[in-house]
């Protein structure tokens, strides 16, 4: 089975372009900058290879905080997957997801970027919610309902 068909089991939004498919983002960027910008290569990174990714990280390979060193000195920093730094490194490097309003370019493209990028890890997020078991001090409270809601039960 190939992977696109069995992605294709989990998500209906996966191999699309995110950015062509949402009509009111680039028409309202078309409105407040007079243009469209060239954000479909990121779509396309972000309805393929970035959903592979946080499907992948969020089920098997979370970043883990890491609070004091071998040395028993305080470090807090957090190991991330490889492929999410270079996931990162390519949304930072390669498509410029924090660049146009520092170098001329316009806030709208740079919260249109961000925003493409964070709808994708809140769906990966709400998916996984719903085949995890939640903690004590969630059930029976507001969250429950929600998740119920968002996950079609």
């Amino acid at each position: 089975m190939p992977l696109d068909s069995a992605f294709g089991e989990v998500s209906m939004a996966y191999g699309l372009n995110h950015y062509l498919v949402d009509k009111p983002l680039r028409d309202t960027l078309k409105y407040f900058m007079s243009r469209e910008p060239e954000l479909a290569g990121l779509g396309e990174f972000v309805g393929r290879e970035l959903y592979e990714l946080a499907y992948r990280v969020d089920r098997m390979s979370w970043p883990v905080h890491v609070m004091w060193s071998v040395r028993g000195e305080r470090s807090d920093t957090v190991l991330l997957d490889p492929s999410l730094r270079q996931a990162v490194d390519r949304l930072l490097y390669e498509f410029g997801v924090n660049k146009p309003p520092y170098i001329g370019g316009s806030w709208h493209e740079h919260f249109a970027s961000i925003n493409l990028v964070g709808d994708l890890v809140s769906l990966a997020y709400s998916q996984s919610q719903c085949r995890r078991p939640m903690p004590l001090e969630v059930r029976g409270g507001q969250r429950e309902g929600l998740l119920q809601e968002a996950c079609g039960a």
